[in-house]
């Protein structure tokens, strides 16, 4: 009559308790906390079986998703769930630091439900439709577990500690011991072991049941769903009305409310021997570093791999470093080791017999022990290496260097949309702006991306800067590193040119194997790019659009391709010939009546309207020039400009006169240029830029009156040469890139590198002033 009174507030609302996923599986050892997944709210929480000590873990859906179904590893130091979201597995140190979270590389390459820890703990199964895979924590192929029922889904898979599954298929419970036939125990759900391995909770219409798994009589417990048994094996957690916790003896008995906590399953931490971690020192070896989750130790009995790391949650121990047989006098040094989550970041120091030195820096997963170079250089005199290193649990990483800089950085293109915007572009991957550009303006210098080619801004809204067949956009030139995107491919050939119409959201690319690629939303991702082979095997060195109803493409042995419908695929263009001696070296066409394009023979070829079909270019040889004119530019009908493979630029104000034919004259601005562009305004005086390889901008608006009109901005030329600079790297998963970097001079330092833990942004100071960068 007690248990029938106690049991009176349970019965209530036990439909929805019912239905909560499974606790899963408690191993033996001294009872921990609780582990729950909230009927309410992000994360996890941890609380005594008392109903004290509440504390969130996992709340950043980014890193964690939407945890379900927690269940403690054998020593109660991890907790493995699965994510609802991405139905992928994810494990977690007790104080939430990731080991295997949802950035960073992932524990298996399949997705999966209730994932649940094997006898050990050093292995992982999980359901996948009607599969069950198991993976080891030290790596390797992910294998599939036989089990039987037939082909129905496989859910809440548990595992007792001397090796024995329980599963459910359709609704039918299975119990499978080693070396013994698979037993049906029938209808059942939510299996639990005993952390004896002798007793198998399960959830049968409401109620919570027990049987032996040896086989016997099933007994009938409490109402409520998801057990799990205390680690002791002398209680029995369970959810119950309003999602509720409570705990009843093993056998039944008074449950106890846990107070403060509602859940949609939970599991009971283990407290054992090796809850310290599996990691040990081996005999006369030193430890380096250690953490909750990993452990760097020495040994110099073995000299070509001296260093090792070992993840606590696994136990497996890897070599960090294997060394190259040296001559006599030869060093290495680890130093400046990180440890995050099952990561580690060092740098290792080399120095020759003639004192020549090097850094190498690198990472290494301490779950599978793939290493990854981030990062090398010489730290010999005034190269004075690598400092500052930090490392976050998703294996991102960030270090400052002192490095020597000696020259300019070559730019490879320039942009200015308008006379209040230019943006430069270096092979280094970093874009350098100015809202006021003048020979005298300063400009911002910012890594963006991987090396970059070339620049296109339609607008002072929009530019899109082209790495081989990847590009970076951005809607705010000025707006620093977090303003552009993460590289992005949209194209398996090198891209060559965009040409974004004005007042459109439309932009078409041309790449090196004769294809047009076509967007109206260009910053929305590879999938908004649609590829056309319009021309297949050629080489199309430039595009314009005037308008969203005609493109003019150009490429080698003199053709031209046109289209009054870009967006409608490869049969929408139409093929003719300017001359059919040389290579095109690109177009620009400032209204839809007059076209300009250059050649490989020093020769420029315009056309008037239509300039649709194949009616026949004027060609024009510009005295002086034999080789290639490149990127043609005509800011009106009035002006055009082109460079060539030297240091000069090319101009006419006549461009479309036919009688007498179009002047051309040469201007020397000194070096290689590399880029050339000018504002599109109805303005007697654009603003035209040209870049070149000594990492200056030379600007004009007044192209045609020869050189004195051109005036030089410094834009990538360091302040000394040679100089040591302080650089900040980072490497996520869009690789390695530089974030930030100053020169030598009064306030020039980059400080309180901050990355670490479950961080995703990277904090640092510059000059005083705070920075940061979001990390994916």
């Amino acid at each position: 009559m007690r248990l029938l009174a106690a049991l009176t507030p349970l019965v209530v609302g036990v439909m929805v308790a019912v239905l909560a996923p499974s606790a899963l599986a408690a191993f033996p050892g001294t009872n921990g906390l609780l582990v729950i997944a909230p009927a309410h709210g992000p994360g996890l929480q941890l609380i005594d079986p008392h109903g004290h000590g509440l504390r969130q873990i996992c709340t950043d859906p980014g890193l964690c998703g939407s945890p379900t179904a927690p269940q403690f590893s054998p020593n109660g130091q991890q907790i493995t769930f699965g994510d609802r979201t991405s139905r992928r597995p994810v494990i977690v140190a007790t104080d939430g630091t990731c080991l295997w979270c949802l950035l960073g590389p992932r524990l298996s390459p399949l997705a999966g439900t209730t994932p649940a820890y094997k006898a050990g703990g050093q292995s992982l199964s999980f359901s996948s439709g009607a599969n069950l895979w198991t993976t080891a924590l030290s790596g390797g192929a992910t294998t599939r577990t036989p089990t039987p029922g037939g082909r129905g889904t496989v859910t809440s898979a548990v595992w007792s500690q001397t090796g024995a599954l329980a599963f459910v298929r359709t609704g039918s419970l299975w119990l499978i011991r080693p070396g013994r036939a698979p037993r049906n125990l029938g209808p059942g759900s939510a299996p639990s072991f005993s952390p004896d391995a002798k007793r198998l909770a399960f959830v049968r219409q409401g109620w919570i049941w027990a049987v032996p798994v040896t086989g016997g009589r099933e007994v009938r417990i409490v109402r409520g769903s998801a057990p799990a048994y205390s680690p002791d094996g002398r209680g029995l957690a369970f959810i119950a009305h309003g999602n509720n916790v409570y705990i009843d003896g093993a056998r039944g008995g008074r449950p106890r409310l846990v107070a403060g906590v509602q859940a949609r399953s939970l599991d009971w931490q283990p407290l054992t021997a090796t809850s310290s971690g599996r990691c040990s020192v081996p005999a006369g070896s030193t430890v380096q570093a250690q953490s909750a989750e990993a452990l760097v130790t020495y040994s110099p009995s073995t000299p070509l791999t001296p260093w090792s790391g070992c993840l606590q949650a696994s136990g497996h121990r890897w070599p960090l470093v294997t060394l190259p047989g040296t001559a006599p006098g030869t060093s290495a040094a680890l130093g400046q080791i990180q440890l995050a989550g099952r990561f580690a970041a060092f740098v290792l120091t080399t120095t020759d017999t003639s004192m020549n030195c090097s850094n190498a820096l690198s990472e290494v997963d301490l779950g599978s022990g793939a290493a990854t170079p981030l990062y090398s250089q010489s730290c010999t005199g005034a190269s004075r290496g690598v400092d500052s290193l930090a490392l976050d649990s998703s294996a991102f990483a960030a270090w400052r260097t002192h490095q020597q800089i000696a020259t300019a950085q070559p730019l490879t293109g320039v942009a200015c949309p308008s006379s209040s915007l230019c943006v430069a572009v270096d092979g280094h991957g970093n874009a350098a702006t100015s809202t006021t550009p003048s020979a005298s303006s300063s400009w911002t210098l910012t890594k963006v991306a991987p090396p970059l080619a070339n620049v296109v801004c339609p607008s002072t809204t929009l530019c899109i800067g082209l790495a081989g067949g990847q590009i970076v956009t951005t809607t705010n030139p000025s707006g620093g590193p977090s303003a552009w995107s993460a590289p992005v491919t949209i194209d398996s050939a090198p891209i060559a040119d965009v040409s974004c119409p004005p007042s459109t959201t439309l932009c078409v690319a041309v790449d090196n194997a004769g294809n047009a690629l076509t967007s109206t939303n260009p910053t929305g991702g590879a999938a908004a790019w649609q590829p056309a082979a319009i021309d297949p095997g050629s080489f199309l060195s430039g595009v314009s659009c005037p308008s969203s109803t005609l493109c003019v493409a150009v490429g080698q042995n003199g053709d031209v391709l046109t289209s009054t419908h870009p967006t409608a695929g490869a049969l929408a263009w139409s093929k003719s010939n300017a001359e059919s001696t040389f290579g095109l070296g690109g177009v620009d066409c400032p209204t839809t009546s007059f076209c300009l394009s250059t050649d490989s023979s020093g020769n420029v070829l315009s056309k008037g309207a239509p300039l649709t079909g194949t009616g026949p270019w004027t060609v024009v040889h510009v005295p002086g020039e034999t080789g290639f004119l490149y990127q043609p530019v005509c800011p009106s009908t009035s002006l055009c400009l082109a460079r060539d493979g030297g240091g000069n630029v090319v101009v006419s104000t006549n461009p479309r006169s036919t009688v007498p034919a179009p002047t051309w004259t040469a201007t020397s601005l000194g070096g290689t240029l590399s880029g050339l562009t000018c504002e599109h305004t109805s303005s007697s005086s654009p603003l035209c830029a040209a870049s070149d390889d000594a990492g200056e901008i030379h600007l004009s608006t007044n192209p045609a009156s020869g050189a004195a009109s051109w005036s030089a901005a410094g834009v990538d030329v360091p302040a000394c040469a040679p100089c040591i600079a302080e650089q900040l790297y980072a490497h996520d998963d869009r690789a390695t890139q530089a974030l930030d970097a100053v020169q030598p001079g009064a306030g020039n330092v980059l400080a309180d590198i901050a990355l670490g833990g479950n961080s995703r942004v990277l904090s640092w100071m510059h000059g005083g002033a705070p920075h940061s960068y979001g990390l994916r």
